[in-house]
């Protein structure tokens, strides 16, 4: 059952009654803006599940809750679940555990790994110290039509940061910004604050920064902080509303179209490649 939150920020919301909410979210928004409607009901139908995904939520708890237990990865027992032992062994555990992160052994260094890294930076400190309430709801307008975002870190102002796990190197952040429409993220993020504030007569600050956390995912566990460029997010600003239409039509008609089929057309290759294949003429 969907929950209606409207207008409002709630801090200490469960994940998952957050999730049940049907406004869109910034990871809707960006599936919309990289494919089709029919791409993004299916990433909301499918549950997500991945060894990547474990592990991002286990550095998430470890950084940005560390005092909550419940919240915190379990890592699981050394079991061979090839055997019906070892199958019973670990459904008895999965079962106990059940609603919690599970990690295996190896990930556990890892994410044991990256918390460390972050402890160590003296910025990701300074930023977590600024921005106490951690894991907040919002729950604002976007074009008219509800928008919602999940804040890691907030300062109860002007000021968001949002850690990010990556497999890159910390110093190559910009690839993920553009691959991962982590931009868009920001913008979006920006704007459900916006609208909820002022439906409770306060203001976003003028000076708002949206601040990336970023940790290496594979030792050293290189790490980084980057506050995302003003200009950026304005520009995807621009675009937010019009997905919001889209999305919200097709939710009204019960219609996620995919790919245009108009017609057949001419494919060739992507203008880094062709200039390349031109050059060995």
């Amino acid at each position: 059952m969907s929950l209606r939150l409207r207008n409002c920020i709630v801090e200490n919301l469960p994940a998952l009654a957050y999730h049940s909410d049907d406004a869109v979210g910034s990871s809707l928004a960006r599936k919309l803006q990289s494919s089709t409607p029919m791409h993004a009901k299916e990433m909301m139908e499918t549950p997500m599940s991945s060894p990547a995904l474990a592990v991002g939520s286990a550095t998430h708890a470890g950084i940005l809750e560390p005092e909550n237990d419940l919240a915190q990865a379990v890592v699981s027992p050394d079991v061979d679940k090839r055997t019906k032992l070892g199958k019973e062994e670990y459904a008895t555990f999965a079962a106990l555990n059940e609603g919690r992160c599970i990690i295996t052994p190896d990930q556990a260094q890892q994410v044991d790994g990256m918390i460390a890294a972050c402890n160590r930076d003296w910025r990701i400190k300074h930023c977590l110290s600024a921005c106490k309430k951690r894991e907040v709801s919002v729950f604002g307008e976007i074009g008219g039509f509800p928008a919602k975002a999940r804040l890691d870190a907030w300062n109860g102002h002007g000021m968001v940061c949002d850690l990010k796990t990556t497999r890159d190197l910390a110093c190559d952040f910009e690839k993920s910004i553009a691959n991962f429409g982590y931009g868009m993220q920001a913008a979006w993020y920006r704007a459900v604050l916006r609208s909820a504030m002022e439906s409770s007569g306060r203001m976003l600050p003028d000076d708002f920064s949206f601040v990336f956390l970023v940790v290496e995912s594979v030792a050293p566990f290189g790490t980084a902080v980057y506050r995302m460029s003003d200009e950026v997010m304005d520009c995807y600003s621009e675009r937010l509303p019009e997905l919001q239409k889209l999305w919200w039509k097709c939710v009204v008609e019960n219609k996620y179209p995919g790919w245009p089929q108009d017609d057949v057309v001419d494919i060739g290759l992507p203008a880094w490649a062709l200039k390349k294949l031109q050059e060995q003429r």
